[in-house]
């Protein structure tokens, strides 16, 4: 996948989804988002200060990727329906529709996207992979910050 500047301009009016770089299923579904267009890539692996507001706002990354659009967040299921309503605006290519498909629905993929967050996961253990870990390292630093008091 093409690497995407980890800080967009905030001008721009592309959603930036941010989402695990090491994860197959996070990479199919950021790849045919980017591909289509109107979605920036983030690696969640990264720093950058999209993933730097998703922390803040207390979202887990192990559990849900994160679209951001005109100051909004959107989180996990709802994440993937703001993708699949994409998907479907404009010229898009059909397998990225198809894609997307059960993911139009709010219901289906508030259904479906806790079963794709346990086959990341396995998928990482599978690989070896570590999970990010954005809010354990939140929580370890303001440890950290109160020892040093």
């Amino acid at each position: 996948m093409t690497q995407i500047p980890p800080n967009p301009p905030p001008d721009s009016n592309a959603a930036c989804l941010l989402y695990d770089g090491a994860c197959p299923i996070c990479n199919t579904f950021a790849g045919g988002a980017t591909k289509a267009g109107q979605v920036m890539g983030v690696d969640a692996r990264a720093s950058s200060a999209l993933r730097d507001q998703a922390t803040a706002a207390g979202l887990d990354l192990d559990v849900g990727i994160v679209v951001a659009q005109h100051g909004k967040l959107y989180y996990g299921a709802q994440a993937v329906h703001f993708l699949a309503n994409l998907a479907h605006t404009g010229e898009k290519p059909a397998w990225l529709r198809l894609l997307y498909l059960p993911f139009k629905s709010r219901h289906l993929a508030a259904l479906l996207y806790p079963l794709l967050v346990k086959i990341r996961r396995l998928l990482l253990w599978v690989q070896g992979k570590e999970l990010i870990g954005n809010l354990r390292q939140t929580t370890e630093d303001s440890r950290l910050s109160t020892d040093n008091r």
